[in-house]
């Protein structure tokens, strides 16, 4: 951090013109330099401050793309899933009826209670994977939304951390150069 250098000999001349002692003026000025010296090289710049909330705000905004690139190919791939055993049960099912057909138009009555039945055991095998894959990505869903809030909540404690000592260097700021700057005005 910058900042203009504070002309003693001018400020002793000014005290002493206004009629104040010559060791007094000068005790003075060495006590306003060390104030305006104290911590100006660690103090917090707004330009500093913009480039951290600037680089936090990339943060996130990257992790949000990852995240949606993320599910979005975890979409694609449970929809290649799901089309692929649907395509691979239609193509079974298909092969199941056509031969079933054939024995059926050969022996009809005995294969309509063993048509039933088989087809019960079928939905009842279907409904249970799909009610797993439900369940699965019911399961992945929730992980997903717990890891963001997580995240979430991190960052904003970081912002807040950020947010409090940016305040309180505005405080020792006020307390170490202006108001010993209005003390000598009123003392004035």
């Amino acid at each position: 951090m910058s900042i203009t250098t504070f002309d003693t000999l001018k400020f002793v001349r000014r005290l002493e013109e206004a009629g104040m002692p010559s060791s007094q003026a000068e005790v003075q000025a060495e006590v306003l330099t060390e104030a305006f010296n104290v911590n100006l090289d660690s103090l917090v710049t707004k330009d500093f401050l913009a480039a951290e909330f600037a680089g936090q705000k990339a943060y996130v905004e990257t992790r949000f793309a990852e995240q949606k690139a993320y599910m979005d190919t975890r979409f694609a791939e449970q929809q290649a899933t799901m089309d692929t055993r649907f395509a691979e049960q239609q193509a079974y099912i298909d092969t199941r009826f056509a031969e079933q057909q054939a024995y059926i138009d050969t022996r009809f009555a005995e294969q309509q209670a063993i048509m039933d039945t088989r087809f019960a055991e079928q939905r009842a095998i279907m409904d249970t994977r799909f009610a797993e894959q439900r369940a699965i990505m019911d399961t992945r869903f929730a992980e997903q939304r717990t890891y963001m809030d997580q995240r979430f909540a991190a960052q904003d404690a970081k912002i807040d951390s950020n947010h409090r000592v940016f305040v309180w260097t505005q405080a020792i700021i006020m307390a170490a150069v202006i108001l010993p700057y209005l003390q000598r005005l009123i003392a004035l």
